[in-house]
């Protein structure tokens, strides 16, 4: 997936990728992770609007899908018991269907289900990487829920410190203040921390990172007070915690060098003096070639990469050479200024505070555009209406992007060069199955391709799931 970052200057130090609620992502994606882990059951129950144990007696698509809105199946739960909500005795919930971050959902099986509410369609949603899980493996959530009958637990403030996502921060100064009272911890060599509280109320959450750094978060209503130096970053936060209830959050902290200051601005442009409309360009370490970020190019051409360290940089236009996904520009990999290779382009040597403009890129000509198309069938032959189809690059064995067959099985998409693509048709929900993958020949012309789906069905439903401390994602496909 693509994600988009708001760019602040060094003052603000607060990097916001947007990723809402559902619906948060866009079918740029490339496969399914999760922001955040070790959530515990006591954050994901005071996240939900609804929990309860059910067990699953349909599973079905339902017969229009909003446009441009992610796939979903609605499963059909008979509740056993009710935790936290309203949800009757019976009910249907809305769930990925047709994409990498799909719950496996059969008939017969007992869940306990974290549930959400969405405004827009009225009905109750399991979103991926929330602790919802076979009711059989939920032991840990099921004795906190239990235990909310009795007189324990006390309400508490707990949360994760990472770097880069994954990398735990152990050792770093945790401070909880409010009503008369002041508590201090440090985090394990997990990253994890919890302060349990006297009483409910309103508290100031200090953090100390012992490096400079922005947190990187995923809701764009989620209010943290960054204050960076060199030697350490102070982030802050207040939070109301209700009696009995726990707060959770993990921040997530990138390192930053609080001297990169330099701007690089420019456009993108054919060899015909046209605007690239698309895409993405690259600023990669002239150095260390793994050392890359991206600026989006802007219908007009035009991109601004800011916040830029000092070194030696290339400016380059796809710098993998890799087959274009659906919204990246279909042209050969092209260095600053126009050229083919990095011996042959003008490196941009970036001092601090420095300002570049008028940085224009000429693209060199469109990879060879070609259509792929054909039909998607059962191994009797029907239709597999609604099937998925997925492109990957076979030489790279990376996924590129999917289309979604029509009622009749039939697909068409545009593939761009010589590479070695390959196809894959799935169908998802109940019966599922999958194809084997075909090879795309790299020339001549392309006839129609016929993709033969079998059932399948996964040998073991709880490793595809995500794990029950995860919450929220990152990146899709579908």
């Amino acid at each position: 997936m693509q994600v988009s970052a708001m760019n602040a200057p060094p003052k603000l130090l607060l990097l916001i990728i947007s990723l809402t609620a559902l619906p948060f992502l866009s079918t740029e994606a490339r496969a399914c992770s999760c922001v955040e882990y070790g959530a515990p059951p006591c954050a994901a129950f005071w996240r939900a609007d609804a929990v309860f144990a059910g067990h699953v007696t349909d599973i079905k698509k339902p017969a229009h899908q909003p446009s441009g809105a992610l796939p979903k199946a609605l499963v059909h739960f008979v509740v056993e018991e009710s935790y936290r909500g309203s949800v009757g005795t019976e009910l249907d919930v809305a769930t990925l269907s047709g994409t990498s971050c799909d719950t496996e959902f059969a008939k017969g099986e007992r869940w306990l289900v974290y549930a959400y509410w969405d405004e827009t369609t009225k009905r109750f949603e399991i979103h991926p990487c929330t602790r919802t899980q076979l009711l059989a493996h939920a032991e840990e959530d099921l004795a906190y829920i239990h235990s909310l009958k009795g007189k324990t637990p006390a309400q508490s403030i707990a949360g994760r410190v990472v770097q880069n996502k994954y990398t735990p921060l152990s050792g770093v100064k945790i401070t909880a203040e409010g009503g008369g009272h002041k508590f201090e911890t440090f985090t394990d060599s997990e990253g994890n921390y919890q302060i349990s509280l006297p009483q409910a109320g309103v508290y100031t959450v200090r953090t100390s990172v012992p490096f400079a750094a922005v947190v990187v978060l995923y809701r764009t209503d989620e209010q943290l007070d960054v204050r960076p130096t060199d030697e350490q970053t102070v982030v802050e936060y207040k939070v109301n915690i209700p009696e009995r209830s726990c707060h959770y959050r993990q921040l997530d902290v990138l390192e930053i060098d609080l001297h990169a200051t330099a701007e690089i601005s420019g456009r993108v442009l054919t060899d015909a003096g046209q605007p690239v409309t698309q895409g993405s360009i690259y600023l990669v370490d002239a150095e260390d070639s793994g050392d890359k970020s991206y600026a989006k190019i802007e219908e007009n051409g035009s991109f601004k990469f800011e916040g830029v360290a000092v070194g030696r940089y290339f400016l380059v236009v796809n710098p993998d050479d890799a087959p274009p996904g659906e919204y990246d520009a279909p042209y050969p990999r092209t260095f600053y200024p126009g050229a083919s290779d990095s011996a042959q382009a003008t490196p941009l040597v970036i001092t601090e505070g420095a300002k570049l403009e008028n940085m224009n890129v000429t693209v060199r000509p469109q990879l060879k555009e070609r259509i792929v198309q054909g039909q998607v069938v059962w191994a009797d032959g029907r239709p597999a209406a609604q099937a998925s189809v997925s492109l990957y690059d076979g030489a790279a064995n990376s996924y590129i992007r999917s289309v979604t067959a029509d009622e009749k099985g039939n697909f068409s998409l545009k593939v761009y060069g010589d590479f070695k693509y390959e196809l894959l048709a799935q169908v998802y929900g109940e019966p599922r199955g999958r194809s084997q993958r075909i090879k795309v020949p790299s020339s001549g012309k392309l006839k129609p391709f016929r993709l033969v789906i079998k059932p399948y069905r996964l040998p073991d439903t709880t490793s595809t799931h995500p794990t029950p401390a995860q919450r929220q994602l990152t990146h899709i496909s579908f």
